[in-house]
């Protein structure tokens, strides 16, 4: 298809309050862009599903399981698959958790539903879609735990570091690129090279790794721009 009419964004929702998911459809529906491709009430209904779709809203609490063993099965069967986790509650080691298992964001379930629709397109543009305090709570549990630190080699140059600091001020690709005072192309082809280094499934996913692993410190305040080197010059690209 051609650029001017691409192919709309396939979605398979996996949820078991049938009108809350019948709510999700029809906007999506109405939406230019999108295509609800598949809808399940349960983990069974929901594994003959595996190979469709461009992206997947799971409700992390469903009826004969946990959503987090169908966001590992989907990363095995359909890894390219955006995954929007619903959940009830938002604590830590629940978000730890299904972030670890492959989820690319992760939403309370009580949000809007043009809210959870949102943020489908942003997730696939690689936007974090947690709040600034949500990821602050998670990223501090996660550099407690010392049990990854150790073992890994420390991948990241200081220009890396700083981005990851800046993707957890919840800065979106254009302020990160104002930030860094680099074009938007660079710092998103940044990003994509530092999940490369760490294996990481989504941003997300690359802030837990390296605050588990003690590579960086989430400890500055939002906002905190990157120091410049002994010559003036932006350090992240070093």
């Amino acid at each position: 298809m051609s650029q001017e009419n691409p192919e709309p964004i396939s979605i398979v929702l996996v949820e078991d309050h049938v009108s809350f998911r019948q709510a999700l459809a029809y906007v999506f529906d109405s939406k230019p862009g999108f295509v609800v491709s598949g809808q399940a009430a349960t983990l069974s209904e929901a594994r003959g599903m595996l190979d469709e779709g461009d992206a997947a809203i799971i409700d992390l609490t469903l009826p004969d399981g946990s959503g987090k063993d169908l966001i590992r099965e989907l990363r095995v069967k359909n890894p390219e698959m955006t995954i929007l986790v619903l959940s009830a509650t938002l604590e830590q080691q629940n978000l730890c958790e299904v972030i670890e298992a492959g989820a690319s964001g992760v939403l309370d379930k009580l949000s809007g539903v043009r809210e959870i629709c949102e943020a489908i397109p942003r997730l696939r543009a690689g936007e974090v879609v947690l709040s600034y305090d949500e990821v602050e709570e998670v990223l501090k549990a996660a550099s407690q735990r010392a049990a990854d630190r150790s073992p890994h080699p420390d991948p990241l140059t200081r220009g890396d570091k700083d981005m990851l600091r800046a993707l957890a001020d919840g800065l979106d690709d254009a302020n990160i690129a104002a930030r860094f005072r680099v074009p938007v192309e660079k710092a998103r082809s940044q990003l994509a090279a530092i999940l490369t280094k760490l294996g990481a499934r989504s941003r997300l996913h690359a802030l837990l790794i390296a605050a588990r692993r003690g590579l960086v410190s989430f400890t500055n305040p939002p906002g905190r721009l990157p120091q410049p080197d002994t010559n003036g010059e932006n350090t992240l690209f070093e």
